[in-house]
C-alpha cells in the first residue's frame, strides 16, 4: 500500500469516525403527546436508567406510571426516548463468524533477502463476542486466524528463499462506540484495541550455489493494536449482514512503530444477536 493510499484509508476512516459520533450521540425527540395513559411504555432517560410500566397519568411537567407494585413519577425533561414495545432497546450479546482477505504490505518480517521486500497477501477468519454496555458503546473479545502466502525469493541464480505460507493466530480485546439499538435496522461501531499473536512461519529453505539449507523457526508471540469500523444490516429479529474493515500494527521490538508490521484485513459476516 503506497503512501497516498495509507493518507487515504486514514483520511475516510477519521470523517466516517466523525460522521457517526455525531449520529451516535445526536438526541431523539421525544412527543409526549402521542403517549396515551393505560398503555405500557419502556422510558429510558438521559442518565440511562430505563422504566417499563403502565402510564397512569401524564401532564406538561410530567409522567406518572406504573410498574408493578411500584408508581413513578418522571419529569418530562429527564426523559429520552420513549418505545411503545416493552423489550429491550440494547443487545446483551452478538456473536459473529467471519471470513475475508488480508493485505499485509510490505514485510521485511517474512522476506529474508535483503533486497527484497515484496507485499504477503492472504485470507482470514474469525469470530467474536460483543456485549454491549448501553445503546452506544460496548465490548469485544475476538478470535483470528489469517494465513499469508509469500512468493518465493529469486531474485538472484545463486540465492533462492522458498517459502511456506505464514500462519498468524490473534486474540484482541476492543472497546466499541457505535449503535447497538434494537429497534434501528442497521447496526455500526467503531473498534480501538489491543492483544497479541502468535505467528507460524513454517518451514522455508536457503539455497545458494549447490548448498541448500532448511530452516523452521519456532512460532513467535508478538503484541498489536487494532482499529476498525463495522457496518451491517438486520435481516431477521435475531441475524444480521456485516461487512468490517480493520488496520493491525504489530510491534517487532521495542522500537514502537518503526519496524512495526502493519496489515489491512477486510471480511464480511453474519452476526446472531440477542
Amino acid at each position: 500500500m503506497t503512501a497516498m493510499n495509507k493518507n487515504i484509508f486514514v483520511f475516510v476512516f477519521f470523517s466516517l469516525l466523525l460522521f457517526f459520533s455525531r449520529q451516535v450521540f445526536s438526541q431523539i425527540a421525544i412527543d409526549i403527546d402521542s403517549i396515551k395513559t393505560g398503555k405500557v411504555y419502556k422510558l429510558i432517560m438521559y442518565d440511562n436508567q430505563e422504566f417499563i410500566g403502565k402510564v397512569i397519568s401524564k401532564d406538561n411537567e410530567s409522567l406518572k406510571i406504573s410498574s408493578g407494585k411500584v408508581t413513578y413519577r418522571l419529569h418530562n425533561r429527564d426523559i429520552h426516548e420513549i418505545y411503545k414495545d416493552a423489550g429491550h432497546s440494547v443487545y446483551e450479546y452478538i456473536f459473529s463468524v467471519s471470513g475475508g482477505i488480508t493485505y499485509y504490505g510490505e514485510s521485511e518480517s517474512y522476506h529474508y533477502h535483503y533486497s527484497v521486500h515484496n507485499s504477503i497477501n492472504g485470507f482470514n477468519a474469525g469470530i467474536e463476542g460483543i456485549h454491549p454496555i448501553k445503546k452506544t458503546n460496548g465490548l469485544r473479545l475476538s478470535l483470528h486466524y489469517n494465513s499469508l502466502h509469500r512468493d518465493d525469493d529469486t531474485t538472484t541464480a545463486s540465492q533462492i528463499f522458498t517459502y511456506t505460507d505464514v500462519n498468524i493466530y490473534s486474540l484482541t480485546g476492543d472497546y466499541l462506540l457505535g449503535n447497538f439499538n434494537t429497534k434501528n435496522k442497521f447496526y455500526y461501531y467503531f473498534n480501538m484495541g489491543a492483544g497479541f499473536q502468535i505467528v507460524d512461519e513454517g518451514t522455508y529453505t536457503y539455497t545458494y550455489l549447490n548448498n541448500t539449507f532448511t530452516y523452521n523457526p519456532k512460532p513467535v508471540f508478538k503484541l498489536m493494536i487494532d482499529l476498525g469500523f463495522t457496518a451491517g444490516i438486520k435481516i431477521s429479529k435475531n441475524f444480521g449482514l456485516f461487512t468490517h474493515a480493520q488496520f493491525n500494527n504489530v510491534f517487532n521490538g521495542w522500537l514502537i512503530f518503526l519496524y512495526d508490521d502493519r496489515s489491512y484485513p477486510l471480511s464480511a459476516g453474519i452476526s446472531y444477536m440477542f
